[in-house]
């Protein structure tokens, strides 16, 4: 997908580049939702968008990493909770930077008088997208992020080589 993307927009398709970026990451965010169990606002239709799905994966994946943040303080693990407060901000730069280019791809997708792209005002947008995917994914393995459940209760994030292995259940008093 990536080296697609990079393609078209050396070639200066801007269009192209968008409509596979806006395609794919509906793909994807379909996913990480399933994966990391977003709610997504239920649709009869089951016709879920961009904007149905990207919000309610950076949500949870925001309140996955205050779940993990909090268990590992009641745990008393410092190493681990400087390190996901560590994720955490870096996490918010991605996702600000994500939304504030996010209108970049429908503007090159559907008719508009901004449709006029250079391949230097659409990179960033790629750039932004890819970051953000990477969010969801293990920097080792490459797989996407899941939740798994304890009698119902979310209990960890992790991947499928165990480097993320995010313990979600906070000690108890």
């Amino acid at each position: 997908m990536w080296n697609k993307i990079n393609n078209y927009i050396e070639e200066n398709n801007i269009s192209s580049a968008a409509q596979i970026l806006r395609e794919e990451s509906e793909f994807y965010f379909n996913q990480v939702c399933e994966k990391i169990k977003a709610r997504v606002v239920h649709k009869c239709d089951g016709r879920h968008e961009l904007g149905d799905l990207m919000p309610a994966a950076i949500s949870q994946y925001k309140k996955l990493l205050r779940m993990a943040k909090k268990s590992a303080k009641s745990w008393g693990n410092k190493e681990l909770f400087e390190k996901l407060s560590e994720n955490e901000s870096v996490a918010s730069e991605i996702i600000a930077r994500s939304q504030i280019e996010q209108w970049g791809i429908n503007e090159n997708i559907h008719y508009s008088k901004w449709k006029d792209f250079t391949p230097g005002d659409f990179k960033p947008i790629a750039e932004a997208f890819k970051d953000l995917f990477d969010i969801f994914r293990c920097s080792r393995c490459g797989s996407l992020l899941y939740v798994t459940e304890e009698n119902k209760e979310l209990s960890n994030l992790r991947c499928n080589c165990q480097k993320v292995n995010w313990n979600l259940i906070a000690k108890k008093n």
